[in-house]
C-alpha cells in the first residue's frame, strides 16, 4: 500500500505494519532507496508478530538492529 505525505501528516512514520488486516504502508514520496529500506523495516514488523513478539520498545529497536544487518 502507498501513502501519501497527507496520510502519514505528524506522525513521522514513514510506513506501517498492521498484523490485523496484514497491510504493510509506505510513503511513496521517499527516495527509492528510502522506500526500499521501510519496505523491509515493515516486512521484518511482520515476522516479528509472526513470531509472537509483542510491539514494544524492545521490538523496535530489535528490527532497527535486523534491519541494519540485513541493508548491509
Amino acid at each position: 500500500l502507498f501513502l501519501s505525505d497527507a496520510q502519514t501528516a505528524g506522525s513521522g512514520a514513514v510506513g506501517f505494519c498492521d498484523p490485523e488486516t496484514q497491510t504493510i504502508g509506505v510513503v511513496n514520496s521517499q527516495a527509492n532507496d528510502a522506500l526500499q529500506d521501510t519496505f523491509l523495516h515493515e516486512v521484518l514488523h511482520a515476522i516479528c508478530h509472526v513470531m509472537g513478539l509483542r510491539e514494544t520498545e524492545k521490538e523496535e529497536n530489535f528490527v532497527d538492529a535486523w534491519w541494519q544487518d540485513c541493508a548491509r
